[in-house]
């Protein structure tokens, strides 16, 4: 049965429960608890609850496992200094920044960025990864079942192109027509909130080393 091999339920109140041991055990107090709790923030910001909201889930979840009232409080703190005291990755040394791009059409953050590998990550794994993505998002089943076997088939292999002016200096990796995958390497990665308070990124090009 297909509910039999489903992924557990990961939504940001499954690991807030987590955080209890999923009973009523102080928030976070062992690191098996305090693992889902990191789980719960992430979920949490994914999903942009508020940190009031997460503390009248916690309330709510004692609540209905019945403890004392007068402890309660307690609880809701740890889980507010805990929630406080994540400090999320911001900034990288190095990194593969991963986008879709486009000609003419602007794309939002959402949609243009695909994913931020370590820096560390080899060209080769970088490549393999952008073609397989590009494959199982923009390719039809047929094409995905024939190009598991004949890759060479494969109109749209990812390629690398060398920087503008120096044929020896890698620019990036390519995928696609359009839109297509763009796959460079960055340094000084940063995250930062712009003019209408949403999460955008900065960088500066690099070399792979």
């Amino acid at each position: 049965m297909l509910e039999d091999i489903a992924p557990d339920k990961q939504d940001w109140q499954h690991y807030l429960a987590g955080g209890f041991a999923f009973m009523d055990a102080p928030f976070g107090s062992h690191p098996l608890d305090e693992k889902r709790a990191r789980k719960m923030y992430f979920a949490a910001l994914r999903e942009r609850v508020t940190l009031d909201e997460i503390k009248a889930a916690a309330a709510d979840y004692l609540k209905k496992r019945s403890w004392n009232p007068s402890l309660i409080p307690e609880q809701i703190r740890r889980v507010e200094r805990f929630v406080k005291s994540v400090n999320p990755t911001q900034t990288k040394k190095s990194a593969w920044l991963i986008t879709w791009e486009t000609i003419g059409e602007e794309l939002t953050y959402a949609e243009r960025f695909i994913a931020i590998r370590d820096g560390r990550t080899s060209i080769e794994k970088i490549q393999e990864f952008v073609e397989q993505f590009y494959i199982s998002t923009k390719y039809s089943l047929a094409e995905k079942m024939h190009y598991s076997s004949h890759r060479k088939d494969n109109p749209y292999p990812a390629r690398t192109f060398a920087q503008p002016g120096n044929k020896y200096m890698l620019g990036g990796i390519t995928c696609g027509h359009d839109p297509f995958i763009l796959a460079r390497y960055v340094k000084k990665l940063k995250i930062y909130i712009d003019d209408d308070g949403e999460q955008a990124l900065s960088w500066e090009t690099a070399r792979p080393k």
